[in-house]
């Protein structure tokens, strides 16, 4: 799981960028049981290696962001390759480890787009929902698919390209999230700009 940026939390008011020429933001970077992540050329790789899941979002860089309060996320995506079976990838946010978090995943391949909710180590499919076959169309060619994410009132709505594609309910305790990334399946290389 890994932040791509720019994004913006509007209503706590911050900003990142990353371009990828320096590790400035501490991404994760190395070769381990689960991931072979490298930070080159102006790109971030990341391959999943195994279908186990680790017990710590060890690729995510942290903003600090309190998901209790309402907030806006952007995140822009610029996908220079996903190879793999089904090419997924998608925004992760939640707590440091795997309890509580969300990760919504889109298969450009399957046009299709999952909510997982994390919880111990295991993921729950909170909704499977089809794309609009012209979703990624609409991805502005120099800083690709745009992510929007907004918590109202205990619901997290999410935008792709300006399109809502779902809304979950917040769960109602025990989520205190600090964390804001990009997440790909296992067995699937991501390369970004």
């Amino acid at each position: 799981l890994l932040l791509l940026c720019p994004f913006t939390v509007a209503a706590q008011s911050k900003t990142y960028r990353e371009d990828f020429t320096t590790n400035k933001n501490k991404w994760f970077v190395g070769d381990d049981e689960y991931y072979v992540t490298v930070l080159e050329n102006g790109f971030y790789t990341i391959e999943c290696k195994q279908e186990s899941k680790p017990t710590r979002n060890i690729a995510i860089a942290y903003g600090k962001i309190d998901l209790n309060k309402a907030f806006d996320i952007e995140a822009r995506i610029k996908v220079v390759s996903a190879k793999g079976v089904q090419n997924s990838f998608g925004i992760a946010i939640g707590e440091k480890d795997r309890n509580n978090s969300y990760c919504y995943v889109i298969s450009p391949e399957l046009k299709m787009s999952w909510w997982y909710h994390i919880q111990s180590g295991r993921n729950t499919v909170v909704k499977n929902e089809p794309l609009l076959p012209t979703i990624f169309k609409s991805d502005d060619p120099a800083t690709g698919t745009k992510f929007f994410i907004k918590h109202r009132d205990g619901t997290i709505y999410f935008y792709l390209n300006d399109i809502l594609i779902t809304k979950v309910a917040r769960p109602s305790t025990g989520w205190m999230g600090n964390g804001i990334g990009i997440f790909t399946n296992p067995g699937v290389k991501l390369v970004v700009d």
